[in-house]
């Protein structure tokens, strides 16, 4: 029983334990300035949905530190490839310079496919109350490890590990109890009368001496 409460999160959750259907990549690129740096980070994140297709989703992000202070990103264009191929072109100019972007859209993906993102980016950044931009290149890729049927087969294999699991929850305590057999009866031994009756004698002579006490 305690192995099957021990390994019961880790049954339903072990897609997400895993990263079956799920994938995500982090980079980050350090710009130095003469009184501090930038840091800008990208992550791709991609989710299986369906019939192959999957939701990417690219974020940057802008940090700066030391006698830096950030203003926000002006324009940032990236392309995506799958195997070397383009399929799709974004270009975002922004009116207002943000410190954070995040788009996201469905892509039809297998197995074994490698998805490129190259992005270029412009930023722009105080040093003593001072404007300066600076503009970068991002490449970040992934290679998607499970195509539609592995997943439907470990879906598949998941569900009848977590029926396995509550018939085991249930069934284990029954068999336990035919085997084991625990006596639940209270044993009344020569050892019990005998306290029983001194117990019982201990009453009498309390009463009848109470009793003797109040014809006085």
């Amino acid at each position: 029983m305690l192995i099957l409460i021990i390994i019961g999160p880790f049954l339903f959750n072990i897609k997400e334990l895993l990263h079956i259907g799920h994938y995500e990549v982090e980079k980050s690129k350090r710009v130095d300035h003469t009184d501090g740096y930038s840091l800008i980070r990208q992550k791709l994140s991609i989710d299986y949905q369906n019939n192959k297709y999957h939701f990417y989703k690219i974020e940057f992000s802008l940090n700066s530190y030391g006698n830096v202070e950030d203003i926000g990103f002006s324009h940032i264009n990236y392309l995506i490839y799958v195997n070397d191929n383009i399929k799709e072109v974004h270009k975002e100019n922004f009116g207002e310079p943000s410190i954070y972007y995040s788009s996201g859209y469905n892509i039809y993906l297998e197995k074994d496919d490698e998805f490129i993102c190259i992005a270029n980016l412009t930023f722009l950044f105080f040093i003593d109350s001072n404007i300066y931009n600076e503009t970068i290149d991002f490449q970040i890729r992934l290679t998607i490890p499970y195509g539609p049927t592995h997943i439907a087969e470990i879906d598949f294999g998941l569900v009848l590990l977590n029926i396995f699991y509550v018939i085991s929850y249930i069934l284990i305590p029954v068999l336990l109890y035919i085997i084991i057999k625990p006596d639940l009866r209270i044993i009344y031994n020569e050892e019990s009368r005998k306290q029983d009756a001194r117990y019982w004698r201990y009453l009498e002579d309390r009463l009848k001496k109470q009793r003797e006490e109040e014809k006085e």
